[in-house]
């Protein structure tokens, strides 16, 4: 009988050990899933407000400048509001950077404003603005800003067609080295939209646009072959 009892206390000892070990397990499992999951909440807020502390340092440095009229700084601020790198996206905040920048002389900006107007981004739609804005840009020789104006007279956004005009505004801007300028020109030559139809130009600028790594020039180019 006392065998017995000893027995039993001995089993009962060990139940008490596996049982807390059981329950030491599943508190460790528990800890580390709070904390995954503390830590994913973290990671989601750190997105919804723009990113991690050093991106918000970031950001607040670059709307100092801004702030005191560095142009560079002002496109950079636009851009960080577009993208939600260092603060919350708001587009409208993006334009209205963007808008300081071009007014400030920036042709990158001008560009990005005849866009905003053009696509209603952070603004409404205004044809007649995104003209304006686009001419400004490309008169500075931006190459962006010589396409998109050259659209604007191919499509009759905000003025009157003109094809030649468009054709010699994509030509500018590919002899400047623009890669879409030159698919377009190509693009242009082949189906003679504002010049005549020229083979070997097509050939020619299908080639430079290729050479640059764009991929529609890429595409032209493999026609020849």
């Amino acid at each position: 009988m006392l065998k017995a009892s000893k027995l039993f206390r001995i089993v009962l000892l060990k139940f008490c050990i596996i049982h807390s070990r059981i329950s030491l397990l599943r508190s460790a499992k528990f800890s580390t899933k709070v904390e995954a999951n503390f830590s994913k909440s973290r990671s989601n807020r750190a997105l919804k407000t723009g990113g991690s502390g050093s991106e918000i340092k970031r950001f607040n440095d670059q709307l100092a400048k801004a702030e005191a009229g560095h142009v560079e700084s002002m496109v950079k601020v636009a851009a960080r509001f577009h993208q939600g790198r260092g603060t919350l996206v708001d587009e409208r905040m993006s334009f209205q950077w963007y808008l300081k920048a071009a007014e400030a002389g920036s042709s990158f900006a001008q560009n990005a404003v005849d866009h905003s107007y053009k696509l209603g981004q952070g603004t409404t739609v205004d044809l007649s603005k995104s003209l304006e804005w686009f001419s400004k840009s490309a008169e500075q020789d931006n190459t962006d800003g010589l396409l998109g104006l050259s659209s604007c007279y191919a499509f009759g956004l905000g003025i009157d067609i003109d094809l030649k005009v468009s054709f010699n505004l994509k030509l500018q801007s590919a002899k400047a080295g623009n890669s879409t300028g030159q698919n377009a020109i190509a693009y242009d030559y082949k189906t003679g939209q504002g010049t005549d139809v020229n083979p070997t130009k097509t050939f020619e600028w299908f080639l430079k646009s290729a050479n640059q790594g764009h991929t529609e020039g890429m595409l032209g180019l493999a026609s020849y072959y």
